[in-house]
């Protein structure tokens, strides 16, 4: 082991003269087990205090890094200057090709009641190895594939309300779009729907409850268009109720503009537009919650430019309901265990939608499936393990199955007793050759490779329902960092959702290598979860907290960005 690294800090936030480029020895969880190494490159971003002022750069990404009891600034000879305790074995300095120990803190050397709501994913052991001083390049010494965390023993069914779904009716398509001539793709032509809200009955589901539906469907129709494309809504509203949309993941001026217009008031009808920048799986429901859990929602289904990316293509929209008397009832797009098609030994696309209230745990049993996009967002393909996935309410996840030329796979929702069945995905056409791997990862969205932390603005959520607290939680021009500390003081779970951005996780749920982007958080009782995004897009956005099990919202806050 290194001696430690000497440190000149002086407890204020001193400052040092640093060289780039310098590698440190590191253990930032010292309680954890010993993690293969990961090269990382400590990059000095701007002269200032050691809190946030570096910058670590992974082998396979860049991220900003808080450097506060992670990692101190190190000077050109070596010695610290700042850090606050990382708590790991230091070195001196000398070395000008350092190793970093880094590990996930999510699943491994924590146990209790936490554990149940830390988000879903960990990374498996990656091995790194320098070959220049230029990029390091991934030695095969480990296996590279990702794993899932697999969480609390099965996830207890908490009482929710909300309907039951019917077959999906798919909405008109967007034009597929050419190839880029120029470099950019053509804009998309607009697609227009039409959908109308009222009130249904399904006693066969619902029991003697009426639903508010969508169009006469469960779940509501299937809106598809082409990324950079606009959607045109032409809402009538067949209800006593008001009615405005919220369009849950999208990000972007539009979006905002689409939550800060009026909503189609009862017996009236209006128009909504609005603009999707990034591909991926969302979905849209009533801003209400109570039209919301009356099954007032459907799926949203931003696809890439070009071709389909994957011959089957499909969502899986999970609603609930726990009816008089058994257990609770889960359809999947309206139907109880439907089936789904794939190639056989080829691979299937299941879009999942958490639009239940319940913290879910599903399972893919078969071949091997790969997560390649979280909250709509573009992952490095990682494989679940024994597959198994968690989603919040809200959240959603795209994995990609890889089917058996002889027999189905099923999809399961874990329970607390005995597995109920959700999906099942058949084979169809002539036996093959399976891929080997994991699949190509997704063309990515125009979100920043890095989110610099230093002088990020900072604000603070408090959740509760005796929380106190403005109902604006800051202000921002676009452009600058924020981090939320999202406190929850309950004793039960929340899911928050933060509107027209995506977000990274900190603290011990982001490893500082290679992050996944969120709009859905899951926060446990009384803990603190702490994210970050870039305010990009002026507008003032909602963060709504909603109890996990009867989805009652306990918090709404906001923040505003204003024009740079």
């Amino acid at each position: 082991m290194d001696a430690p690294i000497k440190s000149e800090h002086d407890g204020g936030g001193g400052r040092c003269a640093a060289q780039n480029h310098r590698r440190l020895p590191l253990s930032p969880f010292p309680s954890l087990s010993p993690l293969p190494a990961v090269a990382l490159r400590l990059d000095r971003r701007a002269q200032g205090p050691a809190d946030g002022a570096w910058m670590l750069r992974s082998s396979r990404s860049m991220t900003a890094v808080r450097a506060v009891g992670v990692v101190g600034a190190v000077r050109a000879d070596g010695a610290s200057c700042g850090g606050s305790g990382g708590g790991g074995p230091g070195g001196d300095g000398t070395d000008a090709k350092r190793r970093v120990e880094m590990g996930a803190l999510c699943g491994r050397g924590r146990r209790g009641r936490a554990s149940e709501w830390r988000l879903p994913f960990f990374r498996r052991r990656k091995m790194v190895r320098e070959t220049s001083r230029g990029e390091p390049s991934v030695s095969n010494l480990c296996p590279t594939r990702r794993s899932l965390l697999k969480g609390a023993a099965a996830t207890l069914l908490l009482p929710a309300t909300g309907g039951l779904a019917a077959a999906q009716t798919p909405a008109a398509q967007a034009p597929g779009a050419s190839a880029a001539a120029a470099g950019a793709p053509p804009v998309p032509a607009p697609v227009s729907v039409a959908l109308s809200a009222a009130e249904a009955a399904r006693p066969e589901l619902a029991g003697p409850g009426r639903l508010a539906l969508f169009n006469q469907g469960l779940p509501g129709p299937v809106l598809r268009l082409k990324k950079g494309g606009t959607l045109n809504v032409d809402l009538a509203n067949g209800l006593k109720e008001d009615v405005a949309l919220v369009w849950h993941g999208l990000r972007g001026p539009s979006a905002g503009a689409a939550l800060a217009a009026a909503p189609v008031a009862g017996g009236k009808s209006g128009t909504v537009s609005v603009t999707a920048p990034d591909a991926g799986t969302y979905w849209y429901h009533a801003a209400n919650p109570t039209l919301a859990r009356r099954a007032l929602a459907g799926a949203l289904v931003v696809e890439e430019p070009g071709p389909a990316l994957y011959a089957a293509d499909h969502v899986l929209f999970i609603q609930s309901f726990p009816p008089e008397t058994g257990m609770p009832i889960f359809p999947v797009n309206g139907a109880i265990s439907p089936t789904f098609q794939g190639p056989a030994d080829g691979r299937a696309r299941l879009r999942f939608i958490n639009a239940t209230t319940l913290m879910l745990r599903v399972r893919v049993r078969g071949p091997a499936a790969y997560v390649i996009a979280v909250d709509g967002q573009p992952a490095e393909p990682f494989e679940l393990k024994e597959g198994r996935l968690q989603l919040p309410p809200g959240g959603r996840v795209d994995v990609a199955a890889t089917l058996d030329d002889a027999d189905v796979s099923i999809v399961e929702l874990e329970t607390a007793q005995e597995p109920i069945r959700l999906a099942v995905i058949a084979p169809v056409g002539p036996a093959g050759t399976a891929p080997d791997g994991p699949p190509p990862p997704l063309p990515p969205n125009a979100l920043p490779k890095e989110i610099p932390l230093q002088n990020a603005a900072r604000f603070d959520v408090p959740i509760g329902e005796s929380a106190v607290g403005p109902p604006l939680v800051g202000s921002v021009k676009a452009g600058r960092t924020v981090v939320l500390t999202l406190a929850n003081t309950m004793e039960a779970p929340v899911s928050v959702h933060i509107q027209g951005t995506a977000v990274r996780l900190l603290d011990g749920m982001d490893d500082g290598w290679k992050p996944w982007w969120h709009d859905t958080v899951p926060v446990g009782p009384k803990s603190t979860v702490r994210v970050a995004f870039l305010a990009d897009a002026p507008g003032r956005w909602p963060i709504i907290v909603q109890r996990v099990g009867d989805g009652a919202v306990v918090t709404s806050r906001a923040f505003e960005v204003t024009p740079a």
